[in-house]
């Protein structure tokens, strides 16, 4: 019972595992998000300045305004893809929080398991330790039992020579 619990306390440790690797992984996509966020911040800096640029250069507006644009399509296709990482990841981590939910209420069944085990064994040394204890006892009162019978047995034998002398049987 307790090699089929290790066993299974084995396969937990080892999806646990499998989970920190996955998170590992979510970790280090999120770190690529928060760069490309970090590049698009620096996109609209560098947007804003030229809008700035278009305003004290209002000759160039009709240029500057189609590259503009060209900009944002570009960022907004990267924002889609972001939703889509986004939404993927989410079913991911739905999957991920699923899945632990699963491995605590197993966890909760094997540690209920294990204080029912540990409470019949309790319950077991408790009545081993109260037979012992009578057993010793009924030990000591054979042992009594023993040297009374010796004593008994000694004096008849120690009558009989008497007798036998007394009749001159020796």
């Amino acid at each position: 019972m307790e090699q089929k619990i290790m066993g299974m306390l084995e396969k937990i440790m080892d999806k646990l595992e499998e989970h920190d690797q996955r998170f590992i992984a979510i970790d280090e996509r999120f770190e690529r998000i928060e760069a490309k966020l970090d590049e698009h911040d620096r996109r609209f800096e560098a947007i804003d300045k030229r809008l700035e640029a278009i305003d004290r250069h209002f000759e160039a507006i009709d240029e500057r305004f189609e590259a503009i644009d060209q900009r944002f399509d570009s960022i907004e296709a990267k924002l889609d893809e972001h939703d889509q990482q986004f939404v993927s990841i989410n079913q991911r981590l739905d999957n991920v929080e699923m899945r632990l939910d699963d491995h605590c209420q197993l966890l909760n069944a094997i540690q209920s398991g294990q204080e029912y085990l540990k409470a019949e064994f309790d319950g077991m040394n408790v009545s081993h330790t109260k037979e012992f204890n009578s057993l010793k006892e009924a030990n000591k009162d054979i042992n009594v039992n023993l040297e009374l019978l010796r004593n008994d047995t000694w004096d008849n034998k120690v009558d009989i020579r008497r007798m036998k002398n007394t009749m001159g049987m020796n």
